[in-house]
């Protein structure tokens, strides 16, 4: 937004726009280029080239922020994945669209339950121990995971060489429970008849990064993807979005395995999915560990010849 905004403001000034997002001056050479101040021949008071007709015009509040934008050229996204024992983080430069550092590490939530259920259990539990009383168990769950994914912020910028205020976005996907937890939203509806989520898309939150603790810009807006239902997230829709299921004339399937594992069945024409718990044997076996093998795979599916558990249907 604020780049278009300074191009129109550009543009309206009789300025020229380049293919690339830049101006087509070096405004990397101020003062002399944004804040002229001329020796009265014409040229620049530090010797430099007169600016372009019109510049001068630009308001103070635009030719800092080209002056920011020149210095330093970079505007970058955060992707998080908040998963029930790993968060995975992804830096995206917005100009190229191009992964620049990725990082992983456990979910510190971990620490007070190593499943879904047994978390929401410990959030909807007052605080016991002094130092928590004013925050409450969900305060504290929430700001274990901003915990983690704030580590792995920083953990990108130091391989990509930016600044964490580089960041502007912050898109964020996970079941149900991990967004609920990282909004700090009660959740426990989740897990009580009808199932019901508090909530299964949240608006996007322009300057949510500093009101949920993300050390990123604290204008940053935040946007949590939509989930289904009560236990089939937003990771599950960018999963079948990236995956291009609800465009495929063919029957395909969809599996995610992880600490808690879903399925999507169907096509261009229908969706249905279902999820439940994987084994702790399975756990154990680190095929959850690996379940970036998993995501986003699409495999051709035989015919079922039996179909269990709970099972929502995606609405299109």
């Amino acid at each position: 937004m604020l780049a278009e905004g300074l191009w129109a403001e550009v543009e309206r000034l009789g300025l020229t726009r380049t293919t690339t997002p830049r101006l087509s001056i070096d405004v990397r050479h101020a003062p002399c280029a944004l804040a002229p101040a001329t020796d009265g021949g014409g040229s620049c008071a530090s010797g430099g080239a007169a600016p372009p007709a019109g510049l001068a015009a630009l308001s103070g509040r635009a030719s800092a922020a080209l002056r920011t934008r020149a210095d330093a050229d970079a505007l970058h996204a955060v992707a998080i994945d908040i998963g029930t024992t790993t968060v995975s983080l992804y830096l995206v430069d917005l100009l190229t669209g191009q992964v620049v550092a990725r990082s992983a590490d456990y979910n510190a939530q971990i620490s007070r339950g190593e499943d879904v259920i047994s978390r929401i259990i410990y959030a909807s539990q007052k605080a016991k121990v002094a130092n928590l009383r004013q925050v409450g168990n969900l305060g504290e769950m929430q700001h274990l995971v901003v915990g983690t994914i704030n580590k792995l912020v920083q953990h990108v910028c130091r391989r990509a060489g930016i600044e964490p205020q580089q960041i502007y976005k912050a898109v964020v996907a996970g079941n149900p429970t991990m967004l609920h937890l990282f909004l700090g939203i009660p959740p426990e509806t989740i897990r009580l008849a009808p199932y019901i989520p508090t909530v299964n898309h949240t608006p996007s939150l322009p300057g949510g990064a500093a009101s949920l603790g993300l050390e990123i810009n604290p204008r940053a807006t935040v946007d949590c993807l939509p989930g289904v239902a009560s236990y089939v997230g937003a990771d599950i829709t960018a999963g079948v979005l990236s995956s291009g299921l609800h465009e495929a004339e063919a029957l395909r399937l969809f599996i995610d395995v992880g600490t808690n594992g879903e399925m999507v069945l169907g096509n261009a024409d229908w969706l249905i999915c279902c999820a439940c718990s994987v084994p702790p044997v399975i756990d154990e076996m680190r095929i959850g560990a690996c379940r970036g093998l998993w995501n986003n795979r699409v495999v051709r599916s035989t015919a079922p010849r039996s179909s269990s558990g709970n099972a929502w249907w995606m609405k299109r």
